[in-house]
């Protein structure tokens, strides 16, 4: 095997490990936003179901508002960075996941960081499991961004 056979082939290696770390995180996170992410009373309720009752009850400004609204679009660009990826898109899959990645992280940070009050509360699981998820996509993101790019083929007249 050529060195450049040799280098392409661990670029192809690196682009399928990138992609399966990267749809392990985009897994892991659409679970994470399903699970328990706030307590009210003895009911649970995951993160669609408490950002839909903050932004119903709570005057949510800024960019924290912004976030809320763009939320339940999460899955949406989860399957985006796919289609892109399956579309032979490696670098724009990876830079679409690596931004949803830092959203995904930053929502779960703050979640984790609020404290409750009485009868509410933040629920630790939902959270953490997007954080996770979002850790493996942005970790995934990077690899497919630091690859080098296979060598465009010439096409014969």
């Amino acid at each position: 095997m050529t060195r450049a056979a040799a280098t392409l082939s661990g670029v192809r290696v690196g682009v399928l490990a990138g992609a399966l770390a990267g749809v392990l995180g985009l897994v892991v996170i659409v679970i994470g936003t399903f699970l328990p992410w706030l307590k009210s009373g003895s009911v649970t309720r995951n993160s669609y179901q408490a950002g839909g009752a903050m932004r119903r009850l709570l005057d949510v400004p800024g960019w924290l508002g912004a976030a809320l609204t763009a939320w339940p679009f999460v899955g949406l660009a989860c399957a985006g960075v796919v289609v892109l990826f399956a579309a032979g898109l490696v670098r724009p899959s990876a830079v679409l996941g690596l931004l949803l990645g830092a959203f995904a992280a930053a929502v779960s940070a703050g979640a984790l960081a609020v404290r409750g009050s009485g009868l509410v509360a933040p629920e630790a699981p939902g959270p953490v499991v997007t954080v996770v998820g979002a850790t493996a996509l942005i970790t995934a993101s990077t690899v497919l961004l630091l690859l080098p790019q296979r060598p465009a083929r010439r096409h014969r007249s």
